[in-house]
């Protein structure tokens, strides 16, 4: 009896190890073919993301290579455009400078100088924006007397402010020298003073201050314009960023003129701010390290 009992329990055991061996392999089996699964899930999700890797690749290759090909078209259209334009600008001027001011020529002249400075402008702000998008701007950096600059700032736009019987009044220090790029600070000042004119009433004023601080040297330009709302001051430095205030005398805009001159004044390790109250007129300030201090 004991025997088979035994037996019995052999069998059981034996019949047990079976059917456990049976499932341990069913399971082996089924554990091999889940991880072939998602082994192979894997291997095409990372031909996949190669696929996506390469052609993202090339797709920014080809968005270098149309971004290089609309600079240097760019470059060449401002080329061709502002050597005509340039001597356009000095023969008006020269014919200003020596008709007399009662005839109606100096005043043809005057508008003609004052259209071809407004285009000059609008063409360098086009270039330059595209220029600093690029990236591939250096500075030419060197002494500046910002105080210097500001004087022929205000002599250039001193024929579009007479139009629109404008006065601007300007206030330099001495010796306010920075270290930066001559054009490019030109241009800032340059910005800042023809929108002042551009947004500025008819005979209204408009103040350009050059000083010194501790560290810095400040450029003020200040008008008795329009004004700026809550939602201008905000976007105010955003490309393309147009304001709610239009130009008094009808002058075009590309909306890139700020946003240029903040970039600028940040390659210069500046800052630029403004003030403004709608119907109290605008006031930006520009604060460049002094030189020896950047």
């Amino acid at each position: 009896m004991n025997y088979l009992n035994i037996s019995l329990e052999i069998v059981t055991i034996a019949l047990a190890l079976i059917v456990f061996h049976f499932y341990r392999r069913r399971a082996r089996k089924d554990l091999q073919n889940k991880f072939s699964e998602q082994t192979k899930a894997l291997v095409d999700a990372k031909d996949k993301a190669e696929k996506a890797h390469a052609e993202a690749i090339m797709e920014h290759k080809n968005l270098i290579s149309v971004n290089q090909s609309k600079t240097d078209l760019l470059n060449i259209l401002a080329h061709d455009l502002k050597s005509p334009m340039i001597s356009i600008k000095m023969l008006s001027k020269m014919i200003i400078e020596e008709a007399d001011n009662k005839s109606p020529v100096a005043d043809y002249a005057a508008d003609i100088f004052s259209t071809v400075q407004r285009v000059h402008n609008l063409v360098d702000e086009i270039l330059d924006s595209s220029i600093i998008e690029s990236g591939v701007l250096i500075l030419d950096k060197k002494s500046v007397d910002i105080g210097k600059l500001a004087e022929l700032v205000v002599l250039d736009n001193s024929i579009a402010a007479e139009q629109k019987d404008q006065k601007i009044i300007l206030k330099t220090e001495d010796e306010c020298v920075v270290n930066g790029d001559e054009s490019r600070l030109r241009m800032v000042i340059d910005n800042l003073v023809t929108n002042a004119i551009k947004y500025s009433h008819l005979g209204g004023g408009i103040w350009v201050t050059v000083r010194k601080t501790i560290k810095n040297i400040e450029i003020n330009v200040k008008d008795e314009g329009l004004g700026l709302s809550q939602v201008d001051l905000e976007n105010i430095f955003k490309k393309f960023q147009r304001l709610s205030a239009q130009p008094t005398g009808g002058e075009p805009s590309t909306g890139l003129g700020l946003s240029i001159v903040k970039q600028l004044v940040e390659m210069h390790n500046g800052t630029v701010t403004v003030k403004s109250e709608l119907g109290k007129g605008s006031e930006f300030t520009v604060s460049i390290p002094r030189k020896g201090n950047s």
